[in-house]
C-alpha cells in the first residue's frame, strides 16, 4: 500500500523511531473504540481527516511528530482520510507491506522474490494522486533492475518480471520525473499540505531512500510491525 502523502510516510518513520506497532483503523469511531480496548497500555491516537489532527488524538499524520521522545515503546492506534482504508481494501490480500518513497529500495528487495504483486495507491479521496503512482513507479523500476541483473547471472527468462499495463504506466510516469519534491508539492495533496503549513512533511515525504525498512500488517494482530530485510 503506498500512501506517500502521508500514511506511508509516518508509518515509517514511526517504527524507525522506535514504536511498537501501528494499528491502522478505517474509521475515527474504530480507532477510538480500539484504544478504549487496550485502557492502561502504553497507547497514542494518532491520525487525521482532511490533513488536520482530528480533535482529542495525540497525533496528527505528520511524519515529523513522530520522534522516538514521543513515541518510542508505544502502540499507535491510527487512522487517516486515505491510507489506512486502502490497507482495509488490501485485507484479503496474503501480505500487506506498507510502501514510500522514503523506503522504496527496502520495500522492492522485499518483494523481489514474490510471485505476484498488486501496488496499491491510495490516492486522495478516491481519485488518483501522481505522487502514489510515481512511488509505485519507482518500486517498480528497482524491481525491474533487480530482475535483469538476477537473470544475467542466471540465464534464466523466468526471472523477469512481467508488468500489467497500469505498471507499466506508473513506470514511465516515474521515469519523467526529474524533482520528487516537486511533484508532491504540485500534487493536489501536497497543495492542501503547503496551504495547512506541512511543507516540512512534502520534504520528509520526499527523501528517496532516507529508511531501510520495511512496514508489514501481521494478519493475525492486526499490527503493522517492522520485518527483517532480506539477505
Amino acid at each position: 500500500m503506498i500512501d506517500v502523502l502521508r500514511a506511508s510516510t509516518t508509518i515509517c518513520h514511526a517504527l524507525d523511531s522506535g514504536a511498537v506497532g501501528i494499528v491502522p483503523c478505517r474509521t475515527i469511531d474504530a480507532a477510538r473504540h480500539e484504544a478504549l480496548e487496550r485502557k492502561g497500555q502504553d497507547v497514542l491516537l494518532g491520525g487525521e481527516r482532511k490533513g488536520v489532527r482530528i480533535d482529542g488524538f495525540d497525533l496528527g499524520n505528520s511524519p515529523a511528530d513522530y520522534t522516538p521522545e514521543s513515541i518510542h515503546g508505544k502502540t499507535i492506534i491510527f487512522t487517516t482520510t486515505n491510507g489506512t482504508i486502502a490497507i482495509d481494501r488490501a485485507k484479503h490480500a496474503a501480505d500487506i507491506v506498507i510502501g514510500a518513497f522514503n523506503n522504496v529500495t527496502a520495500v522492492a528487495d522485499d518483494l523481489a522474490n514474490s510471485k505476484k504483486v498488486a501496488l496499491l495507491c491510495a490516492g486522495t479521496e478516491g481519485k488518483i494522486s501522481g505522487e502514489d503512482v510515481a512511488a509505485a513507479g519507482a518500486i517498480t523500476a528497482h524491481l525491474l533492475r533487480k530482475s535483469e541483473k538476477t537473470s544475467q547471472r542466471t540465464a534464466r527468462l523466468q526471472n523477469s518480471v512481467q508488468l500489467n499495463d497500469e505498471a507499466r504506466i506508473a513506470r514511465a510516469w516515474y521515469g519523467k520525473v526529474t524533482s520528487i519534491l516537486s511533484i508532491l508539492r504540485e500534487s493536489r495533496g501536497g497543495q492542501r499540505l503547503r496551504q495547512l503549513g506541512y511543507d516540512q512533511d512534502i520534504e520528509i515525504a520526499a527523501q528517496m531512500d532516507s529508511l531501510d525498512i520495511v512496514p508489514r500488517l501481521d494478519h493475525a494482530t492486526q499490527f503493522i510491525t517492522l520485518c527483517s530485510r532480506p539477505e
